[in-house]
């Protein structure tokens, strides 16, 4: 269901259309995706989403946005950018992956669901340092959750010696046998530094949480690594060139430009869908005025909340409780009458509703066929596309209200915007009311309970290779101990090629 969201800072209003999803500050660069506005497909690397700018595609293949879900054919990254609050720092990455597919075969060692966090991959090209960041990842062939640390992204085909430079991967048993397909899986994964000394300075705690009911709250914890300076060194004999600010055994500390999602898949023929996807940022700025020569006390936007001039701006007192810079801190929520606008939010509610056999206002027969009518072959005189609402889609041939003959019965069309037009509610933290899809514990306690989190499943024992039979070899996918085991060779996660 689609959501305005309007925010008053001093003396602007900002509306904000998205899908429902927790309240967060604004200045942090938090992100949900519109992917029910309209279907559309990026087709190559560079591709902007039409309907958002702060989302690119890279990689080969195709992603499809639209019906609430990302579908990726081959083996496409899709980027989502924060510099608009500078980077994305201490995040939490949650996404829910399906494999409809897995193309030709075999697939890649390396494919799954990834997540990837505060990486500058957008500007590996040019700038292969940049791909520095951590990855999440369930591998799709044997099901394992692991993390891996990228420093650096060369090319040997275009003369970098380098080629890539990762860390060895970090694994736990997560699905027995490999991701099945057909499966929505609920991904969270959470990059933090440690800043309470419980650690060694500058050490980076990864976490990777499952869902794997579907319903957006049953997460367990299933596998946790601190990255400690020095620890996590390069694979493979390899070294992070002279040239990168980052050096062996460095932590990702700096904010990324970048999080973002791929599966690397083999060709078109793999199918991977997402869903439910979204970004939280911890990283935040404060919102600034100028004092302009003008006593700050007296200033009254941001709840009326007192000023200090600080440098030549004026922002909120930091000794003051009651706020006043857009951000529901705790203790402030809603119960100060003068900063209901930290903590206050206007909710309306409405929009189509996809696949479900009326044809409602924003819709028309090429984004939703299922709902509304339409025939734009043949000859030209008996062509028409049927659309709800009011107002004509704009650059659709043949638009016909949903109201004529042609479109279905009466009962079928709905011509006010919506299906009945918006409802709007005030949402505010503090009220004693938890309000399902728009608060939750992270971002208000005060209304809200923690979230039960089932206990972490025990460790499966590795499995030991059975004692292959003389004058016989391992068939692909047998277990192994060595090559002497399989007609090929045993890989590393001790399965015969």
């Amino acid at each position: 269901m689609m959501l305005m969201l309007m925010l008053m800072f001093h003396s602007c209003v900002v509306l904000l259309f998205f899908f429902v999803a927790p309240v967060h500050a604004q200045s942090t660069g938090d992100w949900t995706p519109d992917w029910f506005t309209a279907t559309r497909t990026l087709f190559s690397s560079f591709d902007v989403d039409p309907y958002d700018d702060r989302v690119m595609m890279r990689g080969g293949g195709d992603i499809v946005l639209g019906n609430n879900e990302a579908v990726f054919y081959g083996k496409p990254r899709l980027y989502i950018n924060n510099t608009v609050a500078g980077g994305w720092e201490n995040v939490e990455f949650t996404a829910y992956g399906n494999y409809i597919a897995l193309g030709t075969l075999p697939i890649k060692s390396y494919a799954g669901l990834t997540l990837v966090a505060r990486s500058n991959h957008d500007a590996y090209a040019n700038a292969p340092c940049e791909a520095f960041g951590y990855y999440a990842r369930i591998y799709q062939e044997t099901g394992e959750c692991a993390f891996q640390k990228e420093y650096y992204h060369g090319d040997v085909d275009v003369g970098d010696p380098y080629d890539t430079v990762y860390t060895a991967t970090r694994r736990v048993p997560c699905f027995v046998g490999g991701l099945p397909l057909n499966l929505w899986v609920g991904i969270k994964f959470k990059v933090t530094t440690i800043t309470d000394n419980s650690e060694p300075a500058g050490s980076v705690l990864l976490q990777l949480y499952l869902d794997e009911v579907g319903d957006g709250i049953s997460w367990t914890l299933n596998h946790t690594l601190v990255d400690r300076p020095s620890e996590w060194l390069p694979s493979g004999g390899k070294t992070v060139p002279a040239e990168c600010s980052q050096g062996n055994g460095d932590t990702v500390l700096r904010p990324g430009n970048v999080c973002f999602l791929r599966t690397d898949g083999n060709d078109d023929t793999t199918e991977v869908r997402w869903k439910d996807v979204s970004i939280l940022n911890s990283f935040t700025e404060p919102i600034f005025y100028p004092c302009d020569g003008v006593d700050c006390s007296t200033e009254t936007y941001g709840c009326g909340a007192p000023k200090i001039c600080d440098e030549g701006i004026c922002i909120a007192d930091p000794s003051n409780e009651m706020g006043g810079d857009g951000i529901c801190s705790p203790g402030e929520y809603a119960t100060n009458n003068m900063c209901t606008a930290d903590c206050c939010v206007e909710v309306t509610t409405g929009g189509p509703t996809p696949n479900n056999g009326i044809c409602e206002g924003g819709e028309n027969c090429e984004t939703t066929p299922s709902d509304c009518a339409g025939v734009l072959g043949g000859k030209p005189s008996n062509r028409y596309c049927c659309y709800g609402g009011v107002t004509p889609p704009p650059n659709t041939l043949y638009a016909t209200i949903c109201t004529s003959s042609v479109c279905g019965a009466p009962e079928d069309c709905i011509v006010e915007t919506g299906g009945g037009g918006p409802t709007t509610t005030t949402v505010c933290c503090g009220d004693g009311i938890c309000t399902a899809g728009i608060e939750f514990y992270i971002d208000c306690p005060e209304d809200c309970s923690a979230p039960v989190t089932a206990p972490v499943a025990a460790p499966v024992p590795e499995p030991v290779a059975a004692p292959v039979p003389v004058g016989t070899c391992g068939l692909k996918n047998d277990m192994c101990v060595s090559n002497a085991d399989c007609c090929a060779i045993c890989k590393n996660n001790g399965r015969c090629s």
